[in-house]
């Protein structure tokens, strides 16, 4: 667990002292406050986080694999072309170690954005009478999110020594999942099954204030099944 530890201190300082980690910060509080703007000045407006949940699904979609696309393709390449994964793999940690740091590093900077998101539940409470459950669900579903896009592009990340590569194809890959619930509602009885594997056919409960069972395990599987895999990939490498 120190170990854990240790790397995920180091991984998320690392997003706050480089370039693509405030790119990532602004891009994330100039679109969700834009968002937000726009739902409270409607006329009829609803006090909601409903808009800028939906909305933000498919920033973070865009924005997450920046956030991934270093965690392991970046330990190949490295600043200089010469990468620090050889050193990685003779330290006396863990592949599980390294692959829990990584992801536990990066979730806490997602931690750190969506705490500066609170601002809007709090300005709605001001201004309105908000559903603090659903907004609570809300959060709880973007959490669910945030990790299975991180475990997804943590493992891509795995498979490449290219951070370009990485997130390229985090992008697209995600963007297919996303697509295969609309895949599944177009095709009806005979593609039906496509829209289970969609993150987004599990996501939108949450949006409606509902935390399910179902939907939380198939999160967790789901990132536990990519952390997995990538540990495998890293362990493949440690024997190369």
């Amino acid at each position: 667990m120190r170990n854990v530890l240790s790397i995920a201190r180091r991984e998320c300082r690392a997003y706050f002292t480089s370039a693509i980690g405030y790119v990532v910060m602004a891009a994330f509080i100039a679109f969700t406050g834009l968002i937000f703007f726009l739902i409270v000045s409607q006329p009829q407006a609803v006090a909601s986080m409903d808009g800028v949940f939906r909305n933000l699904a498919i920033l973070l979609v865009m924005l997450l694999p920046l956030l991934t696309m270093r965690l392991l393709a970046g330990e190949r390449s490295g600043d200089q072309g010469i990468g620090t994964i050889e050193l990685l793999l003779t330290s006396p940690i863990t592949e599980w170690e390294l692959v829990l740091g990584k992801f536990v590093g990066s979730l806490l900077y997602i931690f750190a954005l969506l705490a500066v998101s609170l601002i809007y539940p709090f300005t709605l409470g001001r201004i309105g009478d908000p559903d603090l459950g659903t907004i609570f669900a809300g959060y709880v579903g973007l959490l669910f999110f945030c990790g299975y896009c991180l475990a997804f592009g943590l493992f891509l990340s795995s498979l490449t020594n290219s951070q370009i590569v990485a997130a390229i194809s985090s992008i697209v890959g995600l963007l297919v999942i996303w697509l295969s619930k609309f895949l599944g509602e177009v095709g009806g009885g005979k593609l039906g099954w496509l829209a289970w594997w969609s993150f987004m056919d599990h996501h939108e409960d949450f949006w409606r204030g509902l935390i399910t069972f179902s939907d939380c395990a198939w999160y967790l599987s789901f990132i536990f099944f990519f952390l997995f895999a990538a540990k495998q990939m890293i362990a493949s490498s440690r024997w190369r």
